[in-house]
């Protein structure tokens, strides 16, 4: 398997490469970005990030946030029951509960969305992409350990502008875009945009019902006013709804077919005990069952479930940016931000006809951000100064089995449900300074200090509170010396604070190239486990930190032909943090696992061979494993494969139809094999994979119309986004990737 998948990754990239190139004076498109909060070349900023055009998001048909992941080094997200996780160098949240933030940051216009379910919308008129790898401690705060993403939307233009798309798919998938800008008055201009995204569902559940549907609503307002000759004000509503019937995850048992549990057991029966599947094959095969006898599914568009599983997530947030520029040195920035969540997701964890995974995963989020930045320059000083605020009140999160059933037929009802409230508020000041020491080297230093508060109430029931159950006898917990019923309520709280910071050095000998070193850091904030919790395991865990240290060049070379950046590094990773399921139960807890040490190598070359063919290619390489005192040392980080790999090649044919061009762009991604949890199970284990899409486009001699056709994994690879084993139930559970499609899309652009 590993040798096919390597040969068809080669085969496919030769192919492209050895397309006959014709002498051409083209040159690379500038691409600028915001990674230091100001504009910048990318070629001019001293820190690790890819940047991708809306133009190219759209040619590949990038839907969804997640998706961006494909076309960068060392960059993965995984997606289990809807619940989006961001990896970056090896670095990600290892959690599946909305309580918690992830430790690589997402953005969309400068405004922070802590809560995961708030990263699950569309993307649609979208003019820039950037993901920032590596700790960004200093300019954006907490939670960016592993770097962060960041999607900047188009604004509104003084000139009339128009734009949209229509598309048809596989499985009936229906997507239309529709964006219109303009001037509404001297010095007002507004941009609206909208997108509805429909299809049937791909997967098949257990009873034949029809699950990973799309439904899916969004609509973007914006308005931007001169308020005077310097004080610009953008006001930006947004909000989609989704109606999704959830994708499900497969299920493979653990346990011996020939010595069933009853799935549904008699009251008074006996109590049975299942015996291990010790044929490792066997289970990866599918031939073993879980606990109660289910049996395994290993068809990514198979699962067993019983359910009619569902995601309901309404998102919607209003910002408001405003920019003061004092004289021609000096600018003020305000960014305020409100977001509502609102999400009622029922999932089936174990993807079996028992029912036993069958949860509701309930959060209901507000948050509130306030950012305040003043940056400048004087002769050879660049410098920002700043202050953020975030407060974050999640009044209703539940995490809800609601099948009750008598276990092992003691008759004893049991659940492992609890509801929550949570409410963080942050706050820190930052600062950053670039001053040139010579006319090529130049110091660049920055400093953050974060104070937060988190406060936990959680209960089995919050007006009604709960007796606890053990979660490994299933029987209540009696206090000792009292006799009576424990009663679940807790009161936990998180108080602490931190500085984070980045030194390093630019040199820069000639126009053309840049080389860099930086000593940066940057810390996750404590968390809670909400989810499966038992008494003694929703106390905070330990925030987690990382050093790190980083080279860099970036050069442009061959008359601007050329574009080659590449870093190296090494992470100190402490106190990692993550979702475990302890030994023989199913009850959940948030642990610090140890430290780890992450070193790793990134390369990106951007290459116009002529006017008709662009070649993009990536390597990352990463080694990750964990430092601990308990069984986790010596494992590997999860999603951390040694090798991935991607190539995008563009290739504008020699042919004209209907005076237009028509270009051919196929993009491949390879990643060698990997751990899905850093528990290490064989279960987890993720063969190395290559996934190849291609796009086909014909564009109008005026740029205005394209027509093209597009399949994506048209290799019709399985592979699977993420991977969790519950021994106590015996089982493992897979959520995977959707297997080949494809579709026709037009639309048009008038600027």
């Amino acid at each position: 398997m590993k040798q096919r998948n390597f040969r068809l990754f080669i085969a496919n990239l030769l192919f492209f490469l050895i397309i006959p190139a014709v002498a051409s004076a083209a040159v690379l498109e500038e691409i600028v970005v915001t990674a230091q909060k100001r504009e910048q070349n990318l070629q001019d900023v001293s820190v690790t990030v890819t940047a991708f055009t809306g133009d190219t998001i759209e040619e590949l048909g990038i839907q969804d946030p997640r998706d961006i992941a494909n076309l960068m080094p060392n960059v993965s997200v995984q997606t289990t029951e809807n619940f989006p996780t961001f990896n970056i160098r090896g670095i990600q949240l290892l959690d599946f509960s909305d309580s918690n933030e992830s430790p690589v940051s997402f953005y969309i216009d400068e405004v922070y969305y802590g809560t995961p379910a708030g990263q699950i919308g569309e993307l649609f008129d979208i003019e820039r992409a950037e993901v920032l790898r590596g700790p960004q401690g200093t300019l954006y705060g907490r939670n960016s350990t592993g770097g962060l993403v960041h999607f900047i939307t188009r604004k509104p233009t003084e000139e009339f502008e128009a734009r949209g798309s229509f598309e048809y798919a596989s499985d009936d998938q229906i997507i239309g875009q529709l964006a219109v800008s303009g001037s509404l008055a001297e010095s007002v201009r507004g941009r609206i945009a909208g997108k509805v995204h429909q299809r049937d569902g791909w997967q098949t559940g257990g009873l034949g019902q029809e699950l990973a549907s799309v439904d899916t609503w969004s609509l973007r307002g914006m308005l931007e006013m001169d308020i005077t000759d310097v004080i610009t004000a953008l006001v930006t509503v947004s909000g989609t709804t989704i109606n999704n019937d959830l994708e499900a995850v497969t299920s493979v048992g653990l346990n011996n077919p020939n010595i069933p549990v009853p799935l549904f057991p008699a009251p008074g029966a006996p109590i049975i005990f299942p015996v291990p599947c010790f044929d490792q094959a066997a289970v990866l095969r599918g031939e073993c069952v879980n606990f109660f006898g289910a049996p395994s599914s290993v068809d990514p568009e198979r699962s067993q479930t019983e359910a009619n599983l569902s995601n309901d997530t309404n998102l919607w947030g209003a910002n408001l940016k405003l920019v003061w520029d004092i004289g021609d040195a000096m600018q003020v920035t305000s960014i305020t931000a409100y977001n509502s969540i609102d999400k009622d997701v029922l999932s089936d964890a174990d993807g079996s006809l028992a029912p036993i995974g069958l949860t509701n995963y309930i959060v209901e989020s507000e948050s509130f951000s306030q950012e305040i930045r003043l940056n400048g320059s004087i002769e050879k000083l660049d410098w920002i100064i700043g202050g953020f605020y975030y407060d974050d009140d999640k009044d209703r999160l539940e995490f809800y089995p609601p099948v009750v059933i008598n276990l092992f037929g003691m008759g004893f009802p049991y659940s492992f449900g609890s509801d929550a409230t949570l409410e963080t508020k942050s706050w820190a000041l930052f600062g950053q300074a670039e001053y040139s020491l010579t006319d090529t080297i130049t110091f660049i230093g920055g400093i953050r200090y974060t104070d937060e508060e988190k406060d936990l109430l959680i209960s089995d029931d919050l007006e009604n509170p709960g007796i606890a159950i053990d979660q490994t006898t299933f029987m209540p917990i009696f206090d000792p010396d009292t006799g009576a019923p424990v009663i679940f309520l807790n009161n936990e709280r998180i108080n602490e604070t931190e500085v984070t910071g980045k030194v390093g050095l630019d040199w820069r000998p000639n126009d053309d190239l840049l080389a860099f070193f930086n000593l940066s850091t940057g810390y996750k904030s404590g968390a809670f486990n909400t989810a499966f919790a038992r008494i003694d395991n929703v106390r905070p865990s330990a925030s987690e930190t990382v050093i790190n240290y980083e080279l860099g060049i970036k050069t442009t070379i061959w008359d601007d032909r050329l574009r080659f950046n590449a870093s190296a590094f090494y992470s100190d990773y402490s106190d990692l943090q993550s979702a475990i399921v302890e030994p023989g139960t199913i009850s959940g807890a948030i642990v610090n696992v140890g430290d780890a040490d992450i070193y790793g190598l990134e390369v990106e070359a951007t290459w116009i061979v002529n006017e008709d063919i662009e070649i993009l290619f990536a390597l990352g390489m990463l080694d990750g494993e964990v430092e601990s005192t308990n069984t986790f040392n010596g494992n590997e980080l999860p999603y951390t494969p040694s090798v991935s790999t991607n190539g995008l090649v563009r290739y504008r044919l020699p042919i004209k139809v209907l005076g237009g061009d028509i270009t051919w762009t196929n993009a491949v991604k390879f990643v060698s094999e990997h751990y899905q949890t850093v528990q290490n199970e064989f279960t987890s284990i993720q063969d190395d994979y290559v996934v190849w899409d291609t796009v086909l486009r014909w564009t109008s001699q005026d740029s205005r119309f394209y027509i093209e056709g597009f399949i994506n994994n048209a290799n019709d690879e399985e592979y699977t986004l993420d991977r969790y084993t519950v021994d106590g139930l015996g089982w493992a559970a897979t959520s995977w990737a959707r297997l080949r499609h494809g579709g026709v899309r037009v639309g048009f652009n008038f600027d």
